[in-house]
């Protein structure tokens, strides 16, 4: 990517941070909740985090449209063509926003390049279930390419990526990319994946693991010797306390400003206007409706035995 190109990604996206620039601890202490986002997403073209589901395809085909009405799309010039990339993953291509994103790119052109990446599991639904054609084959409906590239290939995947954002730079409209790659773990720390996957899949997988076969190949190739990967570790081991701990002692927000909003919403609560009282009812009326004054109850204290419904009988789970 070049620094004008712009990243909308879903709460996934760390390795794309890091080549970005962004640190790890802006990405934590969003998690975290001691802050609300409070790094400035123009610094290096990298959007906040998005939680809500497909979101971040709408604002990115946005800010491409934007882009392209400035005249930043197709001039030739290497440092002010841009392109956005919008990240989600498979079960948000089910998501209205990013359908409604396709159509919005398409229609206008926008340059933009639709990086999914499908694990092919939205949390326990499979993607058999979520899609009959593969997902990149979608793009044909919406009148734009779409290509799968093996996405534990690091390399493949870099240059599929590179081609459709100079696509789009050049002025020649959206692209999807489906990066074809498998869920190893659990959704979340609550998820038992043994409950709906076999485990043969899982160690099938295991064999395409992507940092294994960049290794392989870089080792192969005679590009980094048997210790490579292990002086970057033994460098960030030392360099400089882990993120986590340094957002330990974070305060967090203040109590106070938690309550904002909902002292916010009791303040307008308070303000609106009264409304006319409801009329009371006769008591005839109210014998219809088998209703009782409050202050009957009151008179009459507790009642005791089995409530009685409609013609004397108890009313219990099943009655009433």
């Amino acid at each position: 990517m070049r620094p004008q190109d712009y990243v909308f990604p879903t709460y996934r996206e760390h390795g794309v941070a890091y080549c970005r620039g962004i640190d790890p601890l802006d990405l934590l202490g969003l998690f975290r909740g001691v802050d609300r986002g409070a790094r400035d997403p123009a610094e290096k073209n990298f959007g906040l985090y998005t939680i809500v589901i497909g979101a971040q395809v709408l604002h990115g085909v946005g800010y491409a449209m934007g882009i392209q009405r400035d005249g930043a799309v197709g001039t030739g010039d290497p440092d002010r063509d841009s392109a956005v990339i919008a990240h989600f993953g498979d079960g948000a291509s089910s998501q209205g926003d990013v359908n409604e994103g396709f159509i919005f790119a398409a229609s206008y052109n926008a340059p933009v390049v639709f990086f999914c990446q499908n694990n092919q599991w939205a949390i326990s639904e499979p993607i058999e279930r979520q899609s009959r054609i593969p997902l990149y084959q979608r793009a044909l409906g919406f009148g734009f390419p779409g290509v799968r590239v093996d996405g534990n290939d690091v390399l493949a995947t870099y240059a599929v990526t590179k081609a459709a954002l100079q696509r789009a730079r050049d002025g020649q409209g959206p692209t999807l990319v489906e990066a074809y790659t498998y869920r190893m773990g659990a959704h979340t720390t609550t998820d038992d994946p043994t409950r709906y996957r076999l485990s043969d899949d899982v160690e099938h997988w295991k064999l395409k693991d992507p940092i294994k076969r960049l290794e392989v190949y870089l080792r192969r190739n005679g590009l980094i010797d048997r210790g490579v990967h292990r002086r970057p570790r033994r460098r960030g081991q030392g360099a400089r306390p882990p993120p986590a701990r340094g957002l330990q002692g974070a305060a967090g927000p203040g109590a106070d400003e938690r309550l904002r909003p909902r002292l916010h919403r009791d303040d307008r609560r308070a303000r609106r206007p009264a409304t006319a009282a409801t009329p009371p009812t006769s008591p005839r009326s109210r014998e219809s409706t088998h209703e009782q004054p409050a202050e009957d109850h009151a008179r009459q204290g507790p009642q005791h035995g089995p409530a009685q419904g409609h013609g004397g009988r108890p009313q219990g789970p099943d009655h009433g």
